[in-house]
């Protein structure tokens, strides 16, 4: 299952999308502050590594860019070398 139909089974239906809503994308101190969060879609990162920089790029089982939430694309990320 995915952490939101976890969720669901031990809340309720639909209670995954509001964990999601409320505790993951608020910042700091009310939230975790993800810049994308997608609890109810089978994900991984890829990795790509260079000596100047990481980017991490989210998909979906597919391969494909993982979406926020059905929102917007999530990533890449790049984070530059110091």
């Amino acid at each position: 299952m995915t952490y939101a139909k976890e969720i669901d089974g031990v809340v309720g239906k639909g209670n995954g999308a509001v964990v999601t809503a409320l505790f993951f994308k608020p910042q700091p101190p009310r939230g975790v502050g993800f810049p994308c969060a997608n609890t109810d879609t089978f994900s991984y990162v890829q990795a790509h590594v260079t000596s100047a920089s990481l980017t991490l790029t989210p998909k979906d089982s597919q391969g494909t860019l993982l979406r926020d939430a059905g929102l917007g694309p999530c990533g890449p990320f790049t984070i530059p070398a110091r």
